[in-house]
């Protein structure tokens, strides 16, 4: 029987010897490694490896519970929010001061033509409601169109908020009843 030699190189890290392959036709396994020293770095640049990707992983975990704790912290703020806060992740009283101002943006007045519509659908809807007085989740207004007026114009807008949704299923309410009744 005639064998036919072919070669491989070695598998080895960093290894450039060619190892002769024999293809006798019994099945043999081919050899992949030169030496046992070859064989040995292999085994552990792949344990190398393998620890490397367990710390990437743990690493990216830790950055991710952090930016979790930041999240609970400041509330809803962007991703992109998050991730400058964990930038300034080394001097805390920077990154308290920018997380308090970002949490603070949220609370920034909506341009004054949505508060407006947001006052005149509150008016409409206490005309419905014949304008009664409400004291209910830190809402007091006084019965009457002025108590209404003054309460809608001078509110915060996310009290106002509030507000128009309570209000909006006030109105909501009387009417699913007063079409039941008919």
């Amino acid at each position: 029987m005639e064998e036919k030699k072919q070669y491989q190189q070695c598998a080895g890290p960093g290894c450039f010897n060619m190892i002769e392959q024999i293809e006798t036709g019994r099945g043999h396994r081919q050899r992949l490694y030169c030496h046992k020293n070859c064989r040995m770095a292999a085994v552990r640049l792949r344990q190398r490896e393998a620890e490397a990707e367990a710390e990437r992983l743990q690493a990216l975990e830790l950055v991710r519970l952090e930016k979790e704790s930041l999240r609970k912290r400041f509330g809803g703020i962007s991703d992109d929010s998050i991730d400058l806060l964990y930038q300034l992740r080394h001097d805390y009283r920077i990154r308290d001061r920018v997380g308090k101002a970002l949490v603070a943006e949220r609370y920034t007045p909506v341009p004054p033509m949505e508060k407006s519509l947001m006052e005149a659908n509150v008016i409409s809807w206490g005309h419905k409601l014949n304008f009664p007085a409400m004291q209910a989740d830190g809402i007091d207004i006084p019965e009457g169109l002025s108590g209404w007026w003054h309460y809608a114009h001078h509110t915060p807008l996310e009290v106002l908020e509030h507000f128009f949704f309570i209000v909006r299923r006030l109105v909501q309410e009387r009417e699913a009843m007063s079409k039941a009744t008919a």
